[in-house]
């Protein structure tokens, strides 16, 4: 029992009940799968676990469960992930059918499509949905436990507004993305926190925003937790405005034209405005990343930092922190007395070496 590389290609066998099974495969790691596959097979026949279960009726029940335990992203992003696996599994029947090579073949099939950091949040939701498998004894293992994932890439830093840009990009935008702007950039909210505000989140007498959690419309933060954000006078300024154009004409702060939030067309919105104000590289997201870099800027504690942010980690918050010392570095590297370094070097004449020694032999 084993893998040996013969005529080409590999070749697994396995001792199934006293049968030889044998299958060729185009790598070891494919073949070595098909093993722990059949090993797997075996176990689950003798421990008595539930009966097989085909894919359409274990999605049929395994998608309204998780959609009771998930925030509303967490929904989306697990239809979206098991769309793409279903259609390249459109051909396998049962559950148990799904091994660790037909996964492997999976990645390869979508990095020709997506990221890789995509592949791997997909592979991470289906291996969700296998682990609930295992949990109801359809699986003895979950299958994607043998699959690598890919080595994850670094992090693009967050692209955050400098002040030239957020002056020249409300100067040239009007109506309801010139309050959603300002709202963006002064209370930090995560985009769907600002697609669902609502007026009643807004306490006008205080100055305050809170963002909580709305179950009545399958709606909550992105880390369950709900806060209370302050209301500095130019997003004050901005929402009262807002709410004057509405007129009463929406319960959401930022509506779309029927009045529902406005979920589809705000990116495509927000796009042209960088577009007319020429900002490259900048998104939904660069709205909050501005606030929290601009508060690190102005010196406010990391803690304080953290709590109106809505994070969970310090170390996120630390990246803005992190962005202010890039910042400062830049700052000093506008210094430019006119020393002329070539002149320098002429007048005490001495090597490029002895002078970044600090060795120079004339006054």
């Amino acid at each position: 029992m084993g893998v040996r590389f013969k005529d080409g290609s590999y070749e697994a066998n396995v001792m199934i009940n006293g049968v030889r099974r044998t299958k060729r495969f185009s790598t070891k790691r494919f073949a070595e799968a098909w093993i722990s596959d059949m090993k797997l097979r075996k176990e689950r026949h003798g421990l008595g676990f539930a009966s097989r279960i085909s894919i359409s009726e274990f999605m049929g029940e395994f998608l309204p469960y998780f959609k009771d335990h998930a925030s509303h992203n967490g929904y989306s992003r697990m239809q979206l992930s098991m769309n793409h696996f279903l259609a390249h599994i459109s051909g396998i029947e049962f559950l148990d059918k799904v091994t660790p090579s037909v996964i492997e073949a999976y990645k390869p099939a979508r990095k020709a499509k997506v990221s890789e950091n995509t592949v791997n949040r997909e592979l991470s939701d289906i291996r969700s949905m296998f682990n609930y498998a295992v949990t109801k004894k359809y699986l003895v293992e979950n299958p994607v436990k043998e699959v690598r994932f890919y080595k994850v890439k670094t992090k693009k830093l967050p692209r955050w507004l400098r002040d030239h840009e957020i002056k020249t990009l409300l100067a040239l935008t009007t109506d309801t993305m010139w309050a959603f702007i300002v709202a963006g950039i002064n209370i930090g909210l995560r985009k769907m926190e600002l697609v669902m505000l609502e007026w009643c989140d807004i306490d006008f007498e205080d100055r305050m925003v809170y963002v909580r959690n709305k179950p009545e419309y399958n709606y909550h933060t992105k880390n369950y937790q709900p806060r209370t954000v302050p209301l500095n006078e130019d997003a004050y300024n901005a929402l009262l405005i807002q709410r004057d154009r509405l007129a009463g004409t929406s319960r959401y702060v930022f509506p779309n034209e029927k009045g529902n939030p406005r979920k589809n067309n705000l990116l495509r919105n927000l796009k042209v405005c960088y577009k007319r104000a020429g900002i490259t590289d900048a998104d939904i997201h660069s709205l909050r990343h501005t606030f929290c870099t601009q508060l690190a800027r102005k010196n406010v504690p990391v803690q304080k930092i953290m709590f109106l942010a809505g994070h969970l980690d310090i170390e996120t918050t630390m990246l803005y922190v992190n962005l202010v010392k890039e910042d400062l570095r830049d700052s000093v590297d506008r210094l430019d007395f006119g020393l002329g370094y070539s002149k320098v070097w002429q007048n005490c004449g001495e090597t490029h070496e002895n002078i970044i020694q600090g060795r120079f032999s004339k006054p």
